[in-house]
């Protein structure tokens, strides 16, 4: 399968790691996306600790955006797959246009906070190569869309927020999604108990295609120029779209969500005022690990900031995903200990230490 590039070639698998791709089962594994909501709420914490923000530039925007490189990620990934797998009724099907992939590969910038989590997304080897895909969109019998927080992408982003805004989606579903909600300026009616979303439109217009790709683009660079400018330690790398066969040290937690969420927006708050006061509420405490794998301690934090094996918070949902990779009980495996916000500050002060090396090479 060949995929439209901008400016660069994605690179192949060697020919060795190709015959072994082709040997082994090639199984899936499981990822997950909250990651980006909470990101871009970092990032907009981060930007309106400064005075001088410039207005434009929505973190709606940038939420959308960050949720379409990181499903044309996902998509890139699995390109050099050689086999389908018995399960792959399970995942979602990658069906991003050329369009869309060409116009979401001129982002080559963002924060650390979301470049990082996208980063990641790789194969990882446990015993046979696993290639990372998102769970498929589930239904209800008389076919209405379930709202699940752990495995938004921007080709069901709509269908999700339409869900949330309907009073005929299962009051249970939208209580769950409202506990873990990783949308940033969500803002609700009647919630904990029976929350309707009330801006779907404001999350995601209608019809959100490669035009609006790049009006989001075009809006979003002028806060993340002034970003970097202003605390360039926020930035680490360029999103990089092709392919490192295969990166295993992050991938391998998986966690329950715990609740943590991306605080709500109240009505007739205005955006400037949202960013200002804005945060991720609740936190994550214990990172099962796969079985099998373990990670070097300088991944462990960026394998729990980086969320990419949550658990569905709808437990009949949840296991068939990971019975494929032997996952530890969840009582007595491997576990790491470190909570997400004490991973998240590692990360800030990782960033802050790069700036200061880069000062005193100067």
């Amino acid at each position: 399968m060949n995929f439209q590039c901008v400016g660069r070639r994605h690179e192949k698998p060697t020919e060795p790691l190709r015959m072994k791709m082709q040997q082994d089962g090639a199984y899936t594994i499981y990822v997950t996306t909250r990651a980006m909501g909470f990101g871009s709420m970092h990032t907009f914490s981060y930007l309106y600790d400064f005075s001088n923000a410039p207005p434009r530039g929505s973190i709606y925007q940038l939420y959308r955006l960050a949720l379409t490189a990181f499903e044309r990620k996902v998509q890139i990934a699995n390109s050099s797959r050689t086999r389908l797998p018995d399960d792959e009724s399970d995942y979602c099907p990658m069906k991003m246009s050329a369009d869309m992939a060409e116009a979401i590969e001129c982002l080559t910038t963002l924060p650390e906070q979301l470049e990082l989590p996208i980063r990641h997304v790789e194969g990882i080897y446990l015993g046979s190569l696993c290639f990372p895909r998102v769970g498929k969109n589930n239904y209800t019998p008389d076919n209405r869309f379930i709202p699940q927080s752990e495995q938004i992408t921007i080709s069901n982003l709509r269908e999700t927020v339409e869900a949330l805004s309907d009073k005929r989606t299962d009051r249970d579903y939208r209580r769950l999604f409202y506990k873990n909600n990783p949308i940033p300026g969500a803002r609700w009616q009647g919630a904990p108990d029976d929350p309707i979303l009330l801006n779907a439109d404001e999350i995601i217009p209608r019809g959100y295609d490669s035009h609006s790709v790049y009006e989001d683009i075009r809006d979003i660079m002028v806060k993340l120029r002034f970003l970097k400018r202003v605390a360039p330690e926020c930035y680490s790398q360029p999103v990089i779209y092709a392919p490192a066969y295969p990166i295993q040290e992050v991938i391998g937690f998986c966690n329950k969500q715990e609740g943590m969420r991306c605080c709500d927006r109240n009505n007739n708050e205005s955006l400037q005022d949202y960013y200002r006061r804005m945060r991720v509420e609740g936190d994550v405490k214990s990172y099962p690990q796969f079985k099998g794998w373990r990670s070097s301690w300088g991944y462990d934090h960026e394998s729990v900031f980086c969320l990419l094996g949550e658990l569905p918070a709808i437990r009949s949902l949840r296991w068939s995903y990971f019975n494929p990779m032997q996952i530890d009980d969840m009582s007595r495996g491997q576990h790491s200990s470190i909570p997400y916000w004490k991973a998240y500050n590692t990360i800030l002060t990782r960033q802050l230490d790069r700036i200061g090396e880069r000062n005193q090479k100067k």
